[in-house]
């Protein structure tokens, strides 16, 4: 049931906030891939981009859930200051953050379709200069913390290192192997 007039939801964060945090989610993760690749004796270098692409948000849809579901963040929301949670402070079940996540994962990247991408990214954009709530985001609560510089610090460091691990595998990878 929707809440009285009274009783709104806080807003949500600015998109440059939850674009950030997504994008170190995201670089995290193909790191993480990477990383795993390098250990399976693959060299990350020859791996198609667009299937890389498509198995981070498949290993997004799968782990961002259970981050939410249990700490109620992400690495990137809760290095950038956000919290999710139900009006009323509950967690969202895990179904409940995975069709969060789906619902996203279309009206913001348009599931990486083409154009269709396109057209939802400039909807999405176009939604919060107006000052709507994201599709996805109806009825969840935001906590969100001021944002400060240490928090900019923060997020350069972590991808610095999420870089420097995804490019020290990739590098081990293309070493010849040791007789």
């Amino acid at each position: 049931a929707p809440l009285p007039a009274a009783d709104t939801l806080p807003p949500a964060p600015g998109l440059g906030r939850r674009f950030f945090a997504r994008f170190l989610d995201e670089s995290l993760m193909l790191c993480l891939l990477l990383t795993l690749l390098a250990l399976l004796g693959q060299n990350p270098a020859l791996a198609n981009g667009t299937l890389l692409g498509i198995l981070v948000q498949i290993a997004l849809l799968t782990l961002e859930p259970l981050l939410i579901h249990f700490l109620g963040s992400t690495p990137g929301k809760a290095l950038l200051g956000m919290r999710l949670a139900w009006p009323d402070g509950s967690r969202l079940s895990y179904s409940e953050a995975f069709t969060r996540h789906f619902r996203m994962l279309w009206h913001a990247l348009g599931l990486g379709i083409p154009i269709v991408s396109l057209v939802q990214a400039i909807r999405c954009i176009l939604r919060a200069y107006r000052g709507e709530s994201q599709p996805w985001d109806e009825e969840v609560a935001y906590t969100v913390k001021p944002f400060y510089s240490w928090r900019a610090v923060l997020w350069l460091l972590a991808g610095a290192a999420a870089l420097a691990v995804g490019e020290t595998a990739n590098s081990a990878s293309q070493l010849p192997p040791n007789r």
